[in-house]
């Protein structure tokens, strides 16, 4: 099941993991009930394969019809709000998060980071947070945050029956703290989900066509120019090289190139 639920204005979460409104629903062929969500700039970046509609989940609702399904996902998923203004860089965002041991119901979370309307705050000293597990037969999902105190905390959600989707604590969450880890957890065991820690690294780019290095491994989503989203046709991406191309050249100032994933 993809659980997806609406957090703000800018960005929705699938299984707990935040993501900007930058994706839409793609129906191939509508009779077979199955769609998928893919990143508007490039259909090739993709949330979920083609799935049945009955295997989605909107702000807790499974709906009962494959239209019923693409006009709730829309305003969740996509938003024009994200276009042109709003990018990593200058967003909050997990930065780094230490390792997590579990020993019996006691989770440790080393250590954890978070960009916070342009200020770092670091819980150094990690934090130990006492677990319970669920009653018999129920589930649900309990969230680690961290603000601009510099110290994690732990919101409990929801209890649901096994059989039902368990809904994080979304409300929970104040303005401006970070999701920091996801706990799932049964009447016997968690599992954790920590959120992607973003990439995003700026370059001065020289006039014409010109190649940036990037980690291994990084999945280029999105590249900026003086923070004016660039669209895919206007640079490549091969391995671990993104080449900007087909840009125009302002020489009056210092031309940024943004590259995030």
């Amino acid at each position: 099941m993809n659980v997806i639920v609406n957090i703000d204005s800018q960005k929705f979460s699938l299984n707990g993991i935040p993501y900007f409104k930058n994706f839409t629903s793609h129906v191939a062929n509508p009779a077979t009930g199955k769609v998928r969500i893919v990143n508007v700039y490039d259909s090739k970046l993709q949330l979920t394969d083609f799935e049945d509609f009955t295997q989605y989940s909107v702000n807790g609702v499974v709906h009962s019809s494959l239209a019923n399904l693409i006009s709730a996902l829309l305003p969740v998923i996509y938003s024009r709000n994200t276009l042109g203004t709003i990018f990593v860089g200058n967003a909050d965002r997990l930065l780094s998060v230490g390792a997590t041991t579990v020993v019996e119901n006691d989770v440790t979370i080393a250590s954890a980071s978070a960009l916070i309307q342009g200020n770092i705050y670091t819980d150094a000293d990690g934090e130990t947070f006492n677990v319970p597990f669920a009653a018999i037969g129920k589930i649900r999902i309990d969230l680690v945050i961290i603000d601009a105190s510099s110290q994690m905390t732990l919101l409990s959600g929801d209890e649901t029956d096994s059989g039902n989707i368990a809904v994080p604590p979304f409300n929970l969450i104040a303005a401006g703290a970070i999701i920091v880890q996801q706990i799932n957890v049964t009447e016997n065991d968690f599992a954790f989900i920590t959120p992607p820690v973003p990439y995003y690294e700026e370059f001065v780019w020289e006039e014409g066509p010109q190649t940036f290095e990037v980690p291994l491994g990084t999945i280029v989503r999105s590249v900026y120019h003086n923070r004016t989203k660039l669209f895919r046709n206007e640079y490549t991406v091969e391995d671990n090289i993104v080449t900007v191309d087909y840009v125009e050249f302002d020489p009056s100032e210092t031309n940024i190139i943004t590259i995030e994933n």
